[in-house]
């Protein structure tokens, strides 16, 4: 007991003293409390150890909150930075729901997590598992013995954890090969997978390829080994060797050929000099290719790039898109990440052919990390000045400024992509410095520099969206070949309700194995749903794609079928049309009358002031014009027949068309609708629920509500029997929609939004259940939902001719089926029912 206590003391006393919202996850608490390193917390946040403030009192009253990381192998900002998911910190979105995304907390783990997802543990447990033993088990977190043997004496006797907080605080830090060597970065070995696929242009001029080297390392091994494969006869390749030392190179040595040369500075070149000093040698004639010497060549990468130049005659350079590119990183555009997007890196380099091929778009300067140059521009602009920026960071800016006031443009081939290590020659500490130096000199010769390249990042944003959309529609598409690929493609509206219901019910969305696309009610756009890698430009966290892209993101998608589930927010409606194009069978699942009528519902009038009637199959064009024109439509304001013609493709297309009922098929038919019913399930048996009512209503509204779900009509009802002082007691279970919130007053319960699979019978049962919805999708799960929570109550519907009054007698003994005329007429028939049946309990 006194072990306990102790080890919750400092939680207690810190909770009790705190103003900000409990943690969201108790998990991240316990782990903190458990695993806090204070050393690393201290070196991490230099606030906290200039306060003099306890590592432990502080993260409990603060940090935790502030998403602030008690471990170095728990990395918020990298997270937040590497799958932009804004104000979530590493550890509890890890905890919560990361490790079975995909998402690591740290780059020093391997999201794959093979040992995690085969076993029972809990993600704490496993994590806190791996951090004990401070090792490598089949999980990803580096090797700490390696680690600690290269260090020599110095590290052997350290703990694991703490062989972890001295390599994240010192260690990647330290100048090469003193505490680097041995360690397992968190990256991709090259292999197989980095450069498979078929070069380009057989006939293409050759290239000089530059790569100026400072130091040796793996990232430099990877470099020249990527490269090899992608070389054609009449290139070659300049090692630049910028150091004083004589180096043997065991990497070079192994791929290097009659195309290889390597030229010695004998150091101090600095990082322009060597590059000036190698384009000095290159082959008359040939184009350049800059290359850091931490960059992995793709396949097909030096292919795009000359294209793209040949193409292109006013261009002075075109860069290659990368994991870690600047402005032009992907997946996240401006957030570099040494991490793979889901895939190999190879993979999406040919994905990006595949996704965007010939696709580049303006930029208003060079990326250093690989890009083609003209080799006459670069003549006679002198090359890079070695002068202002001798060790870099800002040469390729300055140097693409300068021949753009002749006129030359600059692109980013987004058919092109190359991985970037970063920081590989001089560490990222030294890297920042000279980052803000060279930003500093760039300001000084070119004022105004920083503000028109951050202007061009805003604009590499808007013109790389589209690219970047379908390149994460390909990879999500790559991503799912272990479970056979994507199986099902998913359309409906972003609305919820029934047709969720439906959805969920009968099993027809796995996040394994299908995607679900949900077009946006509120702009022509859409999102989309499935799979456990990022896709940012597709799932909302940087936005979302326009309609107009849908049916290529699909096409990439590349899914052995289609469903149609809803298209009422699709605007224009052609869009979705484009489905029928794609080698794909499509199903179509028709919950409501939308393909047929533009007003959805079949039905004329409004709730209040007319007489609403229900048109069905009776109606032509003709009639139903004269229909909008008079009562209006929210989805369309054209003539009925074009309306009819836009979606005479998706209907005639779909192999197979699906309605909820019987009845919905005869009323659709007239319009080439004509479909077999999908039965809808049985209702859950109910379990039971603890706990009282505040507030007992007499008449419970059950369903959705919305526009064109009966809102009009049930906002008037209620309105007036608060105007009358009524008898009703009026409460509301289901979903509402914006249109509908601000009303919500004229109830005296509202109960919200519900999981049918929650759902248990009211302790205190309503009179009268009332389903106002006239969409039949949404009112037959409303009659099963509503019989759930009040069995023993009466059931008001609206008849307007469907499968409503039907279902409805099938679930409630007591059924009053009430023409959808105006709220006065449906308050009275409510006041009449719910007395009557008061009295006949005997209140």
């Amino acid at each position: 007991m006194a072990d306990v206590e102790r080890h919750y003391r400092p939680m207690i006393a810190a909770l009790e003293h705190k103003s900000t919202a409990p943690p969201r996850s108790m998990d991240a608490l316990e782990f903190g409390l458990r695993y806090l390193d204070p050393a690393y917390y201290l070196t991490r946040y230099r606030d906290v150890a200039s306060a003099g403030a306890d590592p432990m009192t502080h993260w409990l009253n603060h940090g935790l909150q502030e998403g602030r990381s008690p471990h170095p192998l728990l990395e918020s900002e990298w997270h937040e930075s590497n799958y932009g998911i804004p104000g979530a910190d590493a550890l509890s979105d890890y905890l919560e729901s990361g490790w079975l995304a995909g998402r690591s907390p740290s780059p020093l783990v391997n999201p794959g997590s093979v040992g995690l997802r085969e076993s029972s543990m809990s993600p704490l447990v496993w994590l806190a598992h791996e951090l004990q033993q401070g090792r490598d088990v089949d999980c990803g977190f580096f090797d700490t013995r390696v680690w600690a043997e290269s260090m020599g004496g110095d590290a052997p006797a350290l703990s694991p954890q703490s062989r972890i907080t001295e390599y994240v605080v010192h260690g990647w830090r330290a100048p090469w090969p003193s505490s680097w060597q041995g360690v397992r970065e968190p990256s991709y070995e090259v292999d197989d997978n980095w450069n498979s696929g078929p070069l380009l242009d057989n006939d293409r001029p050759g290239l000089s390829v530059i790569i100026p080297v400072h130091r040796l390392g793996p990232p430099m091994d990877r470099c020249v080994r990527s490269l090899a494969g992608q070389l054609r006869e009449v290139d070659e390749v300049i090692v630049v060797l910028d150091t004083a030392d004589e180096l043997r190179w065991p990497a070079l040595d192994e791929v290097s050929d009659h195309r290889w040369r390597v030229v010695l500075t004998g150091g101090g070149a600095g990082f322009a000099g060597a590059v000036n000093a190698g384009a000095a040698t290159a082959r008359p004639g040939h184009n350049l290719v800059l290359l850091n010497s931490d960059a992995v060549v793709l396949a097909g990468a030096l292919d795009q790039l000359a294209r793209h130049g040949a193409l292109n005659p006013d261009v002075a350079s075109v860069s290659a898109f990368s994991n870690n590119g600047s402005v032009a990183s992907y997946p996240f555009a401006s957030k570099g990440s040494r991490l793979s997007p889901g895939v190999p890196p190879g993979e999406v380099a040919r994905l990006a052919a595949l996704a965007n091929p010939g696709f580049a778009i303006p930029i208003a300067t060079a990326l250093g990390h690989c890009f083609w140059v003209r080799r006459g521009v670069w003549e006679g602009s002198g090359g890079l000045d070695a002068v202002r920026f001798p060790e870099g960071y800002g040469e390729e800016n300055d140097w693409s400024l300068r021949v753009a006031q002749d006129g030359w443009k600059h692109l980013v081939a987004l058919d092109a992509y190359v991985w970037h290590h970063g920081h590989a020659s001089f560490g990222a500490e030294r890297a920042s410095r000279l980052t803000e130096r060279g930003l500093r000199t760039l300001e000084s010769a070119h004022p105004g520099a920083e503000l028109e390249m951050r202007e061009a990042g805003h604009s590499y944003f808007s013109g790389s969206w589209r690219a970047y959309a379908r390149l994460d529609a390909a990879r999500l598409a790559a991503s799912m070949r272990n479970v056979g690929g994507v199986r099902r493609v998913i359309v409906t509206h972003d609305l919820s309700g029934g047709i969720f219901e439906f959805i969920d019910r009968e099993g027809r969305f796995d996040p394994a194995t299908d995607v679900w696309v949900r077009l946006s009610t509120a702009a022509p756009e859409f999102r989309v749903e499935g799979g456990s890698v990022p896709i940012p430009q597709l799932d909302g966290s940087v936005g979302s794609p326009p309609i107009d892209e849908l049916a290529s993101v699909v096409a990439l998608l590349s899914p052995r079928e289609v469903e149609v589930h809803s298209v009422v927010s699709a605007q224009p409606l052609e869009s979705v049309s484009q489905l029928v194009a794609l080698d794909v069978p499509l199903r179509l699942f028709q919950h409501d009358y939308f393909l047929a009528c533009p007003r959805v519902t079949m039905l004329g009038g409004s709730s209040s002031g007319a007489t609403p009637t229900f048109c069905g199959s009776e109606a032509d064009a003709a009639q139903c014009d004269t229909c909008i024109g008079r009562w209006g439509s929210d989805y369309y304001t054209g003539p009925t027949s074009s309306w009819r013609v836009a979606t005479l493709g998706l209907r005639e297309a779909a192999a197979e068309s699906w309605v909820p009922s019987a009845e919905a098929a005869e009323i659709l038919r007239p319009h080439r609708l004509a479909s077999p019913e999908w039965p809808h399930g049985q209702p859950k048996p109910p379990t039971q629920r603890s706990g009282r009512d505040a507030r007992h209503p007499n008449v419970l509204l059950v369903g959705s509500i919305g526009l064109a779900k009966g809102a009009p009509l049930v906002r008037d009802v209620a309105a007036l029997n608060r105007l009358e002082g009524g008898p009703l007691v009026i409460g509301l279970l289901g979903a509402f929609d914006e249109s509908f919130g601000k009303y919500l007053d004229v109830f005296d319960l509202v109960y919200g939004p519900y999981d049918n699979a929650t759902l248990t019978p009211l302790r205190h049962q309503p009179d009268v259940v009332w389903l106002s919805s006239v969409w039949p999708e949404t009112h037959l799960y409303a009659a099963e939902d509503a019989r759930l929570v009040a069995p023993g109550a009466a059931c008001v519907v609206m008849d307007v001719g469907g499968a409503q009054v039907r279902r409805a007698r099938e679930l409630f003994d007591e059924v009053v089926a009430l023409p959808v005329t105006d709220a006065y007429e449906v308050y009275r028939s409510l006041v009449s029912l719910v007395e009557s049946r008061s009295g006949h309990h005997g209140r």
